[in-house]
């Protein structure tokens, strides 16, 4: 079962149509069998294959939600062993996405304590897993209260880039609609490693992440002050004077959003 899972797996990897053609032919009942049933390697190619099903289609997420799948997964998450954990929370990051429902119904199945412990563990596939889930008010109350806030700084201050992306996913969701969590995080020493993967990281992605990360803390004129003696000031003059066509739009957008959010403290 377990290489069977496997098979079926890199066939989705490699292309849509063989997805679709899966679940059509009723392998999702399966796999959620599998999940419930099977030995702990065919569970952890179950769940990354259901992750790898739910990339991409929303239509197949609903499928996968509707196939009972959420609460498995959930249960691997907190009782495999340690690559199951990591796959399960891949899968629910992926169902997560694009869905309030699927989102409440993984929080509600008690997530929240094993994706922190897997970030406190230094493990971004679970950041990514909090980011996806942080997409209410409620829920991001939930992950606060969970404890994620500065294992999140941590693992933006000392993981790999990849990581400190998925990092600064996870914060941004967090820190909208709060000048609290925001302060929180800023406290928690997240300015200074935000303006160095601004100057040294190679993804663009991950500059633009930092970048609208950056802004969205600058919530008063104490935050502001801070993330100006971080560098992020200087890091976007000179992406202004020299980056990309997008770093130049990004940093052209920090810089207004600064001077607008200081006048508006003043006043």
């Amino acid at each position: 079962m377990e290489g069977a899972a496997c098979a079926l797996r890199n066939l989705a990897a490699n292309s849509e149509e063989p997805s679709d053609q899966m679940v059509k032919a009723g392998a999702l009942p399966v796999l959620v069998m599998v999940l419930k049933k099977g030995s702990d390697g065919a569970k952890r190619e179950a769940a990354c294959l259901l992750g790898h099903l739910a990339y991409t289609s929303e239509e197949r997420r609903v499928q996968i939600g509707h196939a009972d799948a959420l609460h498995p997964l959930v249960t691997l998450l907190l009782e495999g062993p340690e690559l199951s954990k990591l796959q399960a929370a891949l899968a629910l990051a992926n169902l997560a996405a694009s869905s309030e429902e699927r989102s409440d119904q993984i929080v509600k199945a008690g997530a929240l304590p094993a994706l922190v412990k897997l970030v406190k563990e230094g493990k971004h596939e679970a950041a990514n897993a909090l980011g996806n889930l942080a997409t209410s008010e409620e829920r991001s109350v939930q992950i606060a209260d969970a404890g994620a806030l500065k294992p999140l700084v941590l693992l933006l201050r000392q993981g790999m880039e990849g990581a400190k992306k998925r990092a600064v996913h996870a914060l941004r969701c967090l820190t909208d609609n709060s000048e609290d969590r925001s302060a929180k995080i800023v406290r928690a020493g997240a300015l200074q490693p935000l303006v160095t993967l601004l100057k040294e990281g190679t993804e663009a992605a991950s500059k633009a992440g930092c970048g609208n990360y950056a802004r969205s803390l600058a919530n008063s004129e104490e935050q502001i002050a801070q993330i100006v003696n971080a560098g992020a000031m200087q890091c976007a003059l000179l992406l202004l004077k020299k980056g990309s066509d997008h770093d130049q739009k990004w940093a052209a957008y920090v810089l207004s959003h600064l001077a607008d959010t200081s006048e508006r403290c003043a006043q």
